[in-house]
């Protein structure tokens, strides 16, 4: 079940724990959990958009387009966007962490179709292609 951790050799510069990125499902019960199968299709969906260009705004510079989101919608812990391709992401810098709290991180991709934002799992470490802007 977890060869697909070893079949892929993402760019991070460090990685801490099991999984590149120090990544976790988004859905974590308990300090044992076992990875399921559908945390390897969001680990997978993931680390495409992990090895993708980006480049990250502030969220207050973010203005909508028709069918996206509001800004006042958003989660507090919403503190960058960007587009890349066809789709809108929105990168989550949590205030709280470490167990029994997820990674600090979290990646939100607005679906279009269903109007909804999509969690690919909490990570530890940003991916060395996504920019972000300056402090």
């Amino acid at each position: 079940m977890f060869g697909w951790f070893a079949r892929r050799q993402p760019k991070a510069k460090a990685s801490i724990g099991v999984v590149p990125y120090d990544w976790q499902p988004k859905r974590i019960v308990a300090v044992s959990y076992a990875l399921a199968r559908r945390d390897e299709v969001e680990w997978r969906e993931f680390l495409a958009r992990a090895e993708a260009r980006a480049e990250f705004h502030r969220v207050k510079d973010f203005e909508p387009l028709r069918g996206e989101p509001e800004r006042a919608g958003l989660d507090p812990d919403v503190h960058w966007w960007a587009r890349v391709g066809n789709e809108l992401w929105f990168l989550a810098d949590r205030d709280w962490s470490g167990w029994p709290d997820p990674q600090p991180y979290a990646l939100l991709v607005w679906d279009q179709a269903k109007k909804r934002l999509k969690q690919f799992g909490n990570f530890g470490l940003l991916p060395t292609a996504w920019t972000m802007p300056d402090a």
